[in-house]
């Protein structure tokens, strides 16, 4: 680790005018509501220290930009449809006739966990690593809400071939390979995520 180059910046901001010196206000923004969470952590709470780890995690190493208004009244005009959501194929319905553009910065892998995390019997989690399952490897392939729609419709139209057990036997039949609270039943479209992710 080279110490002396990290002094030299230093001391060449120091230098600089400090009023000059500025970080974009997303930064700011992201790094104060991450304060609050921690705020609110107990500490005493390893379900509380994960959720707040994870927060920090997705955070880097790129902060999100702002959500803008415009981004989030996609969603808030839309609440009570939103939350009348029961399946996949509503969830793509909803995308399709609400969201335009992203949720979250540019990046529709970044929208499909919020809207999981909001809402997981009914979003998919899309990222590069599932995508890859369908031959996709490229960010602007994935990136795409075209993409996602495809997914979320294969996700909810999906059907197990005869001879091969259902989702959920499945995740029976393997529970013991897995670490989550309380044996937690997972939907049938969460355990076809897994098996995309894994």
């Amino acid at each position: 680790m080279d110490e002396e180059l990290a002094r030299a910046h230093i001391l060449q901001r120091l230098s600089e005018d400090a009023a000059q010196f500025q970080v974009a206000d997303h930064y700011e923004q992201t790094y104060a509501a991450l304060l609050d969470l921690g705020a609110r952590t107990d500490i005493s709470s390893i379900i509380q220290i994960r959720a707040l780890a994870c927060a920090a995690y997705g955070w880097m190493p790129h902060i999100i930009g702002v959500m803008t208004e415009d981004q989030l009244q996609q969603l808030f005009q839309n609440a009570d449809a939103f939350s009348a959501l029961e399946s996949a194929v509503e969830g793509a319905a909803f995308v399709e006739a609400y969201l335009n553009h992203p949720l979250i910065g540019n990046s529709w892998v970044g929208t499909s966990k919020l809207l999981h995390f909001l809402k997981p019997e009914v979003f998919p989690i899309w990222d590069s690593k599932v995508a890859s399952r369908f031959s996709l490897v490229r960010y602007y392939h994935v990136n795409q809400r075209d993409r996602y729609l495809q997914y979320i419709s294969f996700c909810a139209h999906y059907q197990v071939p005869p001879g091969h057990p259902d989702l959920q036997a499945w995740w029976q039949n393997g529970l013991e390979n897995f670490n989550f609270p309380n044996n937690q039943a997972l939907t049938n479209l969460r355990v076809l995520e897994l098996i995309l992710f894994s």
